[in-house]
């Protein structure tokens, strides 16, 4: 994905908000320049976007995460709670962290 239609902007200003969307050659660089780009639709409609950049092997960054408004919070995020734990992370206020004792990273 390099680029999000104009139209999802104008009918999903939730997807633009805090989003330098009137700069069209910026928002082409972000999409293009991510590692992992995910969208969510609803039928064919787009309703979510994330951005992350990663080594592949041990760290991915979620640099970017919009939703419509519509859609937040029906995620499964919150089953992440319970997940993380179990695999070795411990919680960090705006994270999940792998402790410096190691962790079971698989």
């Amino acid at each position: 994905m390099t680029t999000i239609p104009d139209v999802t902007f104008q009918t999903e200003p939730a997807l633009a908000e805090r989003r330098p969307v009137s700069h069209r050659a910026c928002i082409e660089g972000m999409l293009a320049h991510a590692d992992l780009t995910f969208t969510a639709r609803v039928a064919t409609r787009l309703v979510g976007v994330s951005r992350s950049m990663t080594d592949f092997h041990y760290c991915c960054y979620l640099s970017d995460l919009a939703s419509t408004h519509s859609t937040r919070g029906r995620a499964s995020a919150p089953g992440a709670v319970g997940y993380y734990p179990k695999v070795g992370f411990e919680r960090h206020p705006q994270a999940w962290t792998i402790p410096p004792s190691g962790g079971r990273v698989r």
